[in-house]
């Protein structure tokens, strides 16, 4: 990777708080619901773990331990084909919930930035180590290998756009989120939404995700 060692130092930091955070969240999810949250006269709960799921966590966490190997060697933890199997079997298993959501609940959860998050985030996982492992073939193959990686920069290109797109539509959508929910508190009316360290982490995966398909294309 030829980038600046302040940037993959950050993005290194930024890897380590998501994995810490999802850590938490998954630590968090097997203590008494009582210890966090409260429910609410109409049967909510005013807990963040009501509305997210520790597939999710889980899925972050992995994202951030795999995405620090990436930038840092010293953590590199699992083969890069092991991580392929792993966020190629996330992606499935997403894109199900995803197809299920929309049975139920219709077309509209197409639309949901968070719920197609995860199924773009894992997918995104897959294509980068599957781009880093034909850079590896680069140096055993020569030439001839290099003429196929040449075949990563464009899709690696517009997949970075499609996340810088994608984040963008995340931040206004939240800030839409929050004045509907400002909105419905006002008018009575129960609102579900995401918490902060779940939007964050999310936003902070999508751009650190970017930055690195630029890095490796």
């Amino acid at each position: 990777m030829m980038s600046p060692p302040w940037l993959l130092g950050i993005l290194t930091a930024v890897m380590l708080v998501i994995t810490a955070v999802s850590a938490i969240r998954l630590g968090a999810a097997q203590l008494p619901a009582s210890w966090f949250s409260a429910v609410k006269p109409d049967g909510s709960c005013s807990s963040s773990r009501c509305s997210n799921g520790a597939d999710t966590d889980l899925a972050y966490l992995l994202m951030g331990v795999a995405m620090a190997g990436m930038l840092a060697p010293s953590m590199r933890t699992l083969p890069s084909h092991a991580w392929e199997a792993i966020f190629g079997l996330l992606t499935m298993w997403f894109a199900w919930r995803l197809l299920a959501d929309t049975w139920v609940n219709g077309r509209r959860s197409l639309a949901s930035v968070y719920r197609a998050a995860h199924v773009l985030h894992c997918a995104a996982m897959v294509y980068m180590f599957a781009a880093l492992t034909m850079t590896d073939d680069i140096c055993r193959g020569g030439a001839r290998s290099s003429s196929i990686v040449r075949s990563f920069k464009l899709p690696t290109l517009a997949l970075a756009f499609v996340l810088v797109c994608y984040g963008a539509w995340d931040v206004l959508a939240q800030l839409a989120d929050r004045h509907d929910s400002r909105r419905n508190i006002s008018l009575g009316a129960a609102s579900a939404r995401s918490t902060v360290p779940t939007v964050a982490c999310r936003v902070a995966m999508t751009v650190s995700m970017a930055v690195m398909l630029l890095i490796i294309r």
